[in-house]
């Protein structure tokens, strides 16, 4: 007990030193300490310590904790630094199979992040730091009564296409109808109907009556894209409104 206090005073002494480097030492060394002291030190490390190779090593030694402090990192998501916004992402795309000791209810609240993660998660997107399976996991775990609007916001924009990919797909997992309109407004300007098949997807999910009245005026006035694209929603949604404008389309 008496070596691990001491390890504990060296360790919060080091989190204060002048030297980065040692800084950083110190927060390597802190990785898996269970010593509440210690992970406010390695919280406050990570918030606040202006050089980046300091706040990367917090960020790895948070992310090896038993009980990871998910909102915590994720505020590491919109940092300055792209290896420190690396860390983070890693850490909070790893499986909830990683925890085997917490039951899946503890494992769901723990692994919720805050509304704030949206902005510093979208902006990865346009920095193109992050694959689309993981830019899927962090969104999906995203919670917030502000994350809808964000979303429809981010689908209504020029943003890239993988942004608009992931929005269109979550706001139809949301089961968001007010994203009818700006997807049928993609559809509309689709060039390429494989490039546009994320609309058609998320349109399909959606299953919004609502939409029907203007893909059957793309059936007919469309370009070729929209016009088969217009055709999978319809077919794939099986409503009964729908068999005899698919017919005429033929």
């Amino acid at each position: 007990y008496a070596l691990n206090l001491e390890l504990g005073n060296v360790r919060l002494d080091g989190f204060k030193h002048p030297d980065p480097l040692v800084r950083a030492a110190a927060a390597r060394v802190a990785s898996y300490s269970s010593d509440p002291e210690i992970k406010a030190g390695l919280a406050a490390l990570l918030r606040s310590d202006p050089r980046a190779l300091v706040r990367e090593a917090a960020v790895q030694s948070l992310a090896e904790d038993d009980d990871i402090d998910a909102p915590l990192l994720a505020a590491a998501l919109g940092d300055t630094d792209a290896a420190t916004r690396r860390r983070a992402v890693d850490a909070l795309t790893r499986s909830s199979e990683e925890e085997p000791d917490a039951d899946a209810g503890e494992r769901i609240v723990r692994s919720r992040l805050p509304e704030t993660a949206l902005a510093p998660v979208l902006a990865l997107l346009t920095r193109e730091e992050v694959d689309e399976a993981q830019v899927e996991i962090l969104l999906g775990r995203i919670e917030g009564p502000g994350v809808a609007d964000k979303l429809l916001q981010a689908l209504q924009g020029d943003g890239p296409a993988m942004l608009l990919r992931l929005a269109a797909r979550r706001l139809a997992g949301l089961g968001e109808k007010r994203a009818g309109p700006p997807l049928l407004a993609l559809l509309g300007k689709a060039t390429d109907p494989n490039a546009g098949q994320f609309v058609a997807d998320a349109l399909v999910a959606l299953d919004d009556s609502a939409v029907l009245e203007p893909l059957f005026g793309q059936l007919k006035t469309g370009t070729p894209a929209a016009r088969r694209l217009a055709m999978n929603v319809l077919g794939r949604l099986r409503k009964p409104r729908a068999i005899w404008p698919l017919i005429a389309a033929l």
